[in-house]
Formats: structure tokens, sequence, C-alpha cells
């Protein structure tokens, strides 16, 4: 194994804040594994954007010399084709919106804030998430398929954990060691963090001490999944 490839949203790349951290985790990693590294982790970007990029990089990446790490990001963002260029959509605080999708970007969250707070329609909040999870799981097949190592973690909470009261709980089987920690539970990057007892800022993103931390932990992990 020679390169650490590394996509995700704004916890993966390093945080999209006022406190932005020197050292995020996935450089951390790829220096205490001295590999060389790439990661192309965009803060507010979609699982969508995560699947496609990745996919559109495969050509150009060997499986026998690299190891990708994928920090997945929160299921309601998404990203819109227009003007021969893709753009990421992400109504959270402090991401700039394309002039031409501010009025639909609105609509978008008015329409998912109202859910939220009054429980509209739970069924449509649990058809979303499964969707994600499904194009997630249908993914790592493909990743296992070519002959790549790879490790999924969730950046942001209730990335796929959402349940309709219309619906019993699933879970898709999943390949052995795809996760480093299990996706159906309260875990991953944030909760880890809190865990640890470091702190959010305005933005929800934690600071150098807890990817120093998530660093550490996934050290361990990557290593036993190396030849």
């Amino acid at each position: 194994m020679k390169k650490l490839w590394v996509n995700g949203d704004s916890h993966t790349a390093g945080s999209y804040s006022p406190h932005n951290v020197e050292q995020p985790f996935a450089k951390q990693l790829a220096l205490a594994l001295d590999l060389e590294y790439t990661n192309i982790a965009l803060p507010g970007g979609s699982n969508n954007r995560i699947i496609r990029t990745t996919i559109e990089a495969l050509p150009e990446l060997d499986p026998q010399e690299t190891f990708i790490l994928i920090g997945w990001s929160s299921w309601e963002r998404t990203e819109w084709y227009w003007n021969n260029q893709w753009h990421a959509i992400c109504v959270d605080p402090g991401y700039d919106i394309p002039e031409f999708a501010k009025l639909r970007c609105q609509q978008h969250a008015d329409h998912y804030a109202n859910q939220f707070d009054n429980k509209i329609s739970d069924h449509d909040l649990w058809t979303k998430s499964k969707e994600q999870e499904h194009a997630i799981w249908v993914f790592h097949q493909l990743l296992h398929n070519l002959g790549y190592k790879f490790l999924f973690f969730l950046g942001c909470a209730n990335t796929f954990r959402w349940e309709s009261t219309e619906k019993t709980s699933s879970q898709l089987p999943w390949l052995p060691n795809t996760w480093a920690h299990d996706p159906y539970q309260p875990t991953g990057f944030s909760e880890y963090c809190e865990v640890r007892g470091h702190k959010k800022d305005e933005l929800w993103h934690f600071g150098q001490a807890a990817h120093t931390d998530w660093a550490d932990y996934l050290v361990d992990i990557i290593e036993s999944k190396s030849p």
C-alpha cells in the first residue's frame, strides 16, 4: 500500500469554520502510515458527490497501491448539475449557495425542516436515508469487486439511522470490516469526538485535538487491513 485516497465532507476535509485544523485526521493517518496523501473531501459535500467523484477517480488509482478512506456526509445534502458543472447543495449555515439555486434550496430546506419539526412525513425521511444507504452499499460492493482496500465511517450524525414509525428496522449485509464502527448505532466521527469530551464550534466542527484522537482511533484499523 502506497497511497491514502480520501473523500468526504467538511469533517474529513479538516473543517470549514473559524477554527480550521492544521492537521486533519486523514493527513495525520497518511503521515503515521507513511503514505502518499490525496484528500478530495468537500465542505458541504453530499454522499451523492462522494460516490460520483470517487468512481470518477478510480481509473487513475491502482487497487494494489491505494487505500480508500471515506467519511460519509449528512443524507439531506445533494448536488445539482447546472451550466455544465456540479454544484454542492448544503443548506447548513456557513455554506454559499449558487444564485440560480437559492430559491429552490430554500424550498428544499423548508421542506425538511417542516418534516423534522412537525413529523409530517417520517416515511419520506426514512425513504431518503434508505436510498442513500442502499447507494453506499452498492458502492462498497464495487470497491470490493475491483480489489480495493477501504474503510468507511460516518462523519455526520444519523446519516442513515433514521427509522420511520411505519417501518421496521433494517440493516444491510455489509462486507466484513467495511466500517470503522457500527453504522446503525450512535457512533462515528462526531459522536466519538463528543464522547471524548471535545466541543463543537458554532458550525458543528471539531478542533485539532479531536482530529488527533480520531486519527489515533483509525490507525490500528487501517494497519490491520494492510498487506
